[in-house]
């Protein structure tokens, strides 16, 4: 069953290891790509599986702390997607 989430929702990524009084919960984090199974998420280099991320508050991010990003496709390669960092206006 594929999970609901979109590039742009903010999400909560949960901490396998985590110290004692350490939150379970680290983020939030902002979605860019997704696959039915898996989201990738700025500032996580892996990618990480969708039941082990919970759906963020977007109007708890401050504003100052939003990324915006562009999305270029390669002309030659359909399938190769090239992600940039916009500065913010």
């Amino acid at each position: 069953m594929p999970h609901q989430y979109r590039p742009g929702d903010w999400v909560f990524v949960k901490r396998h290891r985590r110290e004692t009084l350490e939150p379970r919960w680290k983020g939030p984090y902002i979605v860019v790509l997704t696959t039915p199974t898996a989201l990738k998420v700025v500032g996580i280099a892996t990618w990480v599986h969708h039941t082990h991320v919970r759906p963020a508050d977007p109007s708890a991010v401050q504003e100052n702390y939003i990324t915006r990003w562009s999305i270029d496709q390669d002309q030659r390669n359909l399938l190769k997607l090239k992600l940039r960092r916009t500065r913010p206006a």
